[in-house]
């Protein structure tokens, strides 16, 4: 799960807020009897609106991609203002440190 969140941070990084601007991002874990939703929000350019995480040839989407399904999860993208990505994956995924 630190790999996911840390991928999507520097990718956030990188795309969200171009030369340095300021803005908002969130990152959320939630879950307690059920699934486990890794959700990170942020203000910034956005994705393209026709932007399928499945369909996505960057190393790092694929990367991302990989490792959401070693813990058997899914991603999505939910409309907003900027770019928000949730995960779900089962509890049984998740490695408590």
């Amino acid at each position: 799960m630190r790999a996911i969140r840390v991928d999507l941070r520097l990718s956030e990084q990188k795309y969200a807020f171009p030369q340095e601007e300021a803005g908002m991002a969130t990152v959320t874990v939630e879950g307690r009897g059920g699934p486990v939703v890794l959700s990170i929000a942020n203000e910034g350019l956005g994705l393209a609106p026709d932007f399928v995480v499945s369909e996505a040839e960057t190393f790092g989407w694929q990367r991302v991609r990989g490792l959401v399904d070693q813990l058997d999860g899914e991603a999505g993208i939910l409309p907003s203002t900027g770019t928000h990505v949730p995960v779900v994956f089962p509890m049984s995924g998740v490695e408590v440190r």
